[in-house]
């Protein structure tokens, strides 16, 4: 039986680039930069007239989903192949967005690793990126909103995407709190290896020491660092005013994750 797929889940910001890198630094895990397809190709699942043109044409809803399993699966099953791993993950965080029809589509077996990260260092570290513009947050500038206000935003949005869907994967989702991976990286990692049946390798830890097929939408800041590095509390940079103003905005959701200021 092939080992089920792997799917991690979080934030922009909140710490994807660098467990995508530790777990394609395993021996059997081949984990590729952001794919970018699935949530681009699941649109037609989602879409009611694509679903009732394929139905039209006499096939089932189950010949749909097995068809599109076999589309994504051909992509990162070869990717593993070409790079001599026997499984996959997929860190794509625009995922976050059709979890529910990824799920369908793998017959509820992926394994989903959730990492979350408290939301103003997340909101802190997207003020600071200038490699590509975050597109993403132009939504939640509704109100001329600054770049700060607009991460917390999308921020609550996104994980509160990943909580609802964890009530439905319950056991086949993991979560990860950054900053514990980050301060205590071989007793999460070992948490991390065993939720995934796969066994713990040292050479996760020092994870920059291989190739990892970077692409323009990686972080350039994950491949400065050759080992796993402490980069918490950033946000207490701004002004208290300003960390008050932003942790009003996320206070629900940073107080079911335990984050305080």
């Amino acid at each position: 039986m092939n080992p089920p797929p792997i799917f991690i889940l979080g934030c922009d910001r909140s710490g994807t680039s660098l467990l995508r890198r530790i777990l394609d630094s395993h021996s059997k895990i081949a984990c590729p930069t952001e794919t970018k397809f699935i949530y681009q190709f699941v649109k037609v699942y989602e879409t009611c007239q694509s679903v009732a043109g394929l139905r039209s044409m006499g096939f089932s809803d189950d010949d749909i989903l097995n068809r599109m399993k076999t589309f994504i699966s051909g992509f990162l099953d070869e990717y593993s192949k070409q790079n001599k791993k026997i499984r996959w993950a997929e860190k794509t965080t625009h995922n976050v967005n059709c979890l529910f029809t990824i799920d369908k589509i793998f017959s509820q077996t992926p394994l989903y690793l959730a990492i979350v990260r408290h939301g103003l260092d997340v909101a802190y570290s997207m003020t600071k990126v200038t490699h590509h513009p975050f597109t993403v947050l132009e939504k939640y500038r509704y109100d001329q909103a600054d770049t700060a206000v607009a991460a917390i935003r999308h921020w609550n949005v996104m994980n509160r995407k990943i909580i609802d869907f964890a009530g439905h994967a319950e056991k086949r989702l993991l979560w990860i709190k950054y900053e514990h991976l980050t301060q205590h990286p071989e007793d999460t990692l070992n948490k991390v290896f065993d939720f995934i049946r796969e066994p713990f390798e040292k050479q996760v830890l020092d994870y920059n020491q291989k190739n990892h097929n970077n692409s323009r939408w990686d972080d350039p800041s994950a491949t400065k660092h050759k080992k796993i590095i402490k980069n918490s509390n950033n946000y207490k940079k701004w002004p208290k005013a300003s960390q008050d103003y932003l942790y009003d905005i996320g206070k629900v959701l940073l107080n079911h994750f335990e984050y305080k200021l």
